[in-house]
């Protein structure tokens, strides 16, 4: 693995590095989408199916308290108009006690909240049993009856209808508090995780920064020792401290090949000087012997010019002697 890496290409070390990184951030960026996006739904299901609930209950109890307030008021009251608005206001919220109860049964509901909303529904059944008999007796001017009626039955299973409410509205709130707290540890978890994912990420980018940047100083570092070594003149052939594939690698081949190159070059040039040299020392050995031999010619010539003096100071004596026998001869002749 070593090897590999540090026979890689530059780009791909390099591009391994950018690509980690890149890789990291999306981790670390995926890691808070993540814990982020369960926070929210989280919370999205604790308002729906906890404090949405709660809300509603609460709702119920007082409009079961207003019913209650509507029906005193309609045994009290003489006045058919208002006692129709009363009616209405009645069966408005019952309708919308109704309702309420209807979307929190459509919530996520574990088992003590079925059983809590079938006492709920129960005791919602026997108020309005008992509430619509004392409107009966209300409607029929029977006031006194439908008023025993209402404070003997119509108040306790109203306060036993509120009670099942209420019981049932603190379930939600405790379970809201419950989802509170596991939230909190889910926040908490996902820091920790958030935390160590980053510190993770950051000895990776650390180690392979580390091992790029070791992969080219290093060897960088040898090159510069060995460019000064050949910069002072040491051509010698030496064990190669660099042996790689990447670009550093083809810089220490290319100083390699100088390096030889550079020897050649040199040891031709000793060849040539040896071979100068030689030529030079025949050139003169040639130049003496060429010396001797013009000493011996002109020693020889001095000799040539001498012996020519003496044959033509024989001449001129014979010349002499010629001239003296002309005469004699000429003078004989005349005698």
């Amino acid at each position: 693995m070593k090897n590999w890496f540090e026979n890689s290409r530059m780009v791909y070390k390099l591009g391994a590095l950018i690509l980690t990184a890149l890789l990291a951030l999306c981790i670390v960026g995926y890691i808070g989408y993540y814990f982020l996006y369960n926070a929210n739904k989280s919370m999205d299901a604790m308002y729906d199916d906890r404090m949405v609930p709660s809300t509603l209950l609460n709702e119920s109890r007082s409009h079961a308290r207003g019913i209650n307030g509507a029906v005193l008021e309609m045994m009290l009251t003489k006045d058919v108009k208002k006692t129709q608005e009363l009616k209405e206001y009645i069966a408005d919220r019952v309708k919308s006690n109704n309702e309420n109860l209807a979307i929190i049964e459509k919530t996520a509901l574990d088992e003590k909240t079925k059983e809590s909303l079938v006492k709920v529904k129960a005791a919602q059944q026997k108020n309005r049993e008992a509430r619509n008999q004392v409107i009966e007796l209300a409607s029929q001017n029977k006031d006194a009856e439908a008023y025993e009626l209402y404070v003997n039955r119509l108040s306790g299973l109203t306060n036993a209808y509120t009670d099942n409410l209420r019981d049932l509205s603190d379930y939600y709130a405790e379970l809201a508090e419950q989802a509170k707290t596991q939230e909190d540890m889910m926040f908490d978890q996902a820091i920790k995780i958030t935390v160590g994912s980053i510190s993770a990420a950051f000895l990776v980018l650390l180690l392979i920064g580390w091992l790029v940047t070791r992969s080219i100083t290093a060897p960088l570092q040898l090159l510069v020792t060995a460019c000064k070594e050949l910069a002072s003149g040491d051509f010698r052939a030496k064990p190669r401290a660099v042996q790689r594939r990447d670009e550093i690698g083809q810089v220490a081949d290319a100083l390699v090949e100088m390096r030889e190159n550079v020897r050649i070059v040199l040891n031709q040039v000793n060849v040539s000087t040896e071979q100068v040299a030689a030529s030079a020392e025949e050139l003169t050995a040639s130049t003496e012997q060429s010396a001797q031999a013009t000493v011996q010619v002109a020693t020889t010539i001095t000799e040539v010019a001498a012996g020519a003096a003496k044959q033509t100071s024989a001449v001129d004596s014979t010349t002499s002697v010629v001239e003296q026998m002309s005469a004699g001869i000429q003078q004989v002749a005349v005698n």
